[in-house]
């Protein structure tokens, strides 16, 4: 039995891509740049069995499912803290309360996904367009006084991407564990609004079937129309190099090829370089097949502000080996309690 476990584990292939997320404008672009933040960041997503990393600069976030702990290692610091599933849905438990306590607005989740029929090519790889809009309406129960904030979602979805079934199984076998725990239930108690809007989403994500190449975020107040401003005519064009196609290819057939350099940060999700979205002037007759960049015409109104725009843009896939020493905490490392469970003391 032994070994026919140890087989199956061996099945499990190693996985891994790049993440570039940017912030393209919004109200509250100015202000993170003044604070020093608003920089475009770049992680690397590393897949091998049931564990994940997250590396970001100088520090790593590292899951193992199977352990059901969730590490974070500070490499400039050369320190790590340690939490687990149970200590993380406890902690969930404990601001779930402090919630319900602080909560003075209901709050109505809702959430609808579009398929627009749309196409475009993402370095060389044919995408489709599908909207996600996330809408947070609140009122104030002793003044009726109501507000509507919306998240809306270009999507840019490649089918078939090689390697990539990884990581939906590995994060499918993570929100086993977390998400729908009873545990983490507590977090809804405060909301009842929200646990329905999670879960319209994640039924309306299951519809989808693709590996978004391409995400361009608007965040902001809606009014009655529902209207918000359209994505930044400027979005960052994409970048040069090998296609996502070639980058698979290439790591596929190179067994020492391809491990990402730099982050976790794709769920997360938004981009950078972008800008055109692959299109060439000389290329007239394709250009005109897919679509256009959307822009407010002439006349059009623009509707809300935006208050935060962000592009996110997942490269550099490769289904070849990661090494297993990108899991562990470097020798000599202190260890220090984690910043999230001091938190919820």
């Amino acid at each position: 039995m032994g070994a026919l476990i140890g087989a199956a584990a061996g099945l499990q292939a190693d996985f891994s891509y790049e993440q570039s997320t940017k912030i393209a404008g919004g109200a509250m672009a100015g202000i993170m740049r003044t604070f020093g933040g608003g920089k475009p960041t770049t992680m690397s997503v590393l897949v091998k069995g049931n564990r994940m990393a997250t590396v970001s600069g100088e520090t790593s976030t590292v899951i193992d499912v199977d352990a059901e702990t969730m590490t974070f290692i500070d490499y400039q610091k050369k320190q790590y803290s340690v939490m687990t599933f149970a200590q993380m849905r406890e902690a969930m438990e404990k601001m779930a309360q402090k919630m319900k306590q602080d909560s003075r607005v209901n709050m109505d989740f809702k959430v609808e996904v579009k398929e627009t029929g749309k196409t475009r090519a993402i370095n060389g790889t044919d995408t489709r367009e599908a909207i996600l809009i996330l809408r947070m309406e609140s009122t104030d129960p002793q003044s009726g006084q109501k507000g509507t904030m919306a998240v809306v979602t270009d999507l840019w979805l490649a089918k078939g991407l090689p390697g990539y079934e990884e990581v939906r199984n590995l994060q499918a076998k993570m929100s086993q564990k977390i998400t729908w725990a009873p545990g983490a239930a507590g977090l809804f108690r405060a909301q009842p609004g929200m646990q329905r809007g999670m879960e319209q989403m994640a039924k309306e994500l299951a519809k989808l079937n693709g590996v978004p190449l391409l995400q361009l975020m608007r965040m902001g107040m809606v009014g009655p129309d529902g209207a918000m401003e359209p994505p930044s005519p400027d979005a960052p064009p994409a970048p040069s190099g090998p296609t996502v196609g070639e980058a698979a290819g290439q790591a596929a057939g190179d067994a020492a090829g391809g491990a990402a350099a730099g982050r976790l940060g794709r769920l997360g999700g938004l981009a950078g370089g972008l800008g055109g979205f692959g299109r060439r002037k000389k290329e007239q007759p394709q250009e005109q097949q897919q679509a256009p960049p959307t822009q407010p015409g002439a006349g059009q109104p623009r509707g809300n502000p935006v208050m935060l725009e962000m592009h996110t843009e997942l490269t550099s896939f490769s289904d070849g080996p990661v090494d297993a020493g990108r899991f562990s905490v470097p020798a000599g490392f202190k260890q220090v309690e984690n910043e999230m469970l001091k938190a919820a003391k």
